[in-house]
């Protein structure tokens, strides 16, 4: 079970982000990406500036809201969805679909993971977000997504139809638009932490 140093009655064992990823081995920058995966995103955004302003619950309720991509209007808790249920999601700001998903949240509630329902979708992955505190007290999410796409695109000709692997392709453009929505994701984050906890 991860607890955050500094808030008070946890585990003050964790390792505070000072940079990079961190398993329990400590925290990298390098060597992380998995290179099996058709595509490997992370990105890390600040959400709160002072999470001294924030209880535990709060903090639940940051993955709860946060981790599955949605347009502020229209949010998902994710504590109140059974891990089975698809949801789809949208950009944060621009509002078009990407997909549907299945999430889980870990035991403490302090990171949630996004699982592509592959029948509706071209690709396969995981999104995983996790909540730091750097030694600033910043409060981070921190956001890894791996999968890979087999998609063929069948093309008809004179003789048939001939499927044409597409999946490098579509790995190319998830790379970059996933860290976009999950950056976008952590802009409405913060917008809405500092809406709800002024100094956040």
């Amino acid at each position: 079970m991860a607890f955050l140093r500094g808030l008070v009655g946890y585990d003050p064992g964790l390792v505070v982000y000072e940079g990079g990823f961190c398993d329990e081995n400590g925290c990298t920058t390098e060597g992380m990406r998995d290179t099996t995966a058709g595509h490997d995103f992370r990105t890390t955004n600040v959400i709160c500036e002072n999470v001294s302003l924030l209880s535990i619950e709060d903090l639940q309720a940051i993955i709860g809201w946060f981790t599955i991509p949605r347009q502020y209007a229209s949010l998902v808790d994710a504590r109140t969805l059974d891990p089975t249920d698809e949801t789809l999601v949208t950009h944060p700001m621009l509002g078009f679909p990407g997909g549907w998903v299945t999430t889980t949240l870990s035991d403490d509630g302090l990171s949630g993971e996004n699982t592509v329902v592959a029948r509706r979708h071209v690709l396969a992955g995981t999104v995983t977000r996790t909540l730091m505190i750097t030694s600033r007290r910043q409060l981070l999410i921190a956001t890894v997504g791996v999968g890979t796409s087999t998609a063929v695109l069948s093309v008809s000709t004179g003789g048939g139809v001939v499927g044409i692997p597409i999946g490098d392709i579509i790995d190319a453009i998830n790379e970059p638009l996933g860290r976009n929505v999950f950056n976008a994701q952590g802009r409405v984050a913060a917008d809405v932490l500092g809406s709800l906890f002024p100094g956040c």
